[in-house]
């Protein structure tokens, strides 16, 4: 696990530290998500597969979890469906902010086979853009701390 422990400013001006659990197995993507997300100020854990993502989130206890939708050992929609439906999880996890992290080319093909109900608002799509990342990131926060 990766710890951005600069201070934080007061002055509410500065959005406060938040916990992020990146589940992404293409190593490239999930350094960059890591390196957006350190330099917002959030501290972030780093899970290749699901089985790594269930541990992560017992341990970690995230705010955000930014979802790859093509992990190794299932699809981040069915991950995704365990998270919310199952009662180990859902009752805890139930506030946590979920993006999926997708290929815009590979979603636009197959969007409505994994996934028809998650708007297209939250993805964050590949390549990376970081502006996009920063947006999408701080809206999700601010509507899982007020839930």
């Amino acid at each position: 696990m990766r710890d951005n422990s600069s201070p934080l400013s007061s002055s509410g001006s500065t959005p406060a530290r938040r916990r992020i659990l990146i589940v992404e197995s293409e190593a490239e993507i999930a350094n960059e998500l890591v390196r957006l997300m350190e330099e917002m100020g959030h501290t972030t854990k780093l899970a290749a597969d699901a089985k790594s993502a269930l541990f992560g989130l017992e341990q970690f206890e995230p705010h955000l979890v930014l979802l790859g939708t093509y992990l190794a050992d299932m699809p981040g929609y069915e991950l995704s469906a365990i998270l919310r439906g199952a009662p180990q999880y859902s009752y805890r996890f139930r506030h946590v902010g979920l993006l999926y992290v997708a290929d815009r080319h590979k979603l636009l093909k197959y969007r409505f086979v994994g996934a028809p109900e998650v708007p297209i608002a939250q993805y964050i799509f590949k390549p990376i853009a970081p502006a996009e990342v920063h947006d999408k990131v701080t809206r999700a926060l601010e509507v899982s701390v007020m839930t």
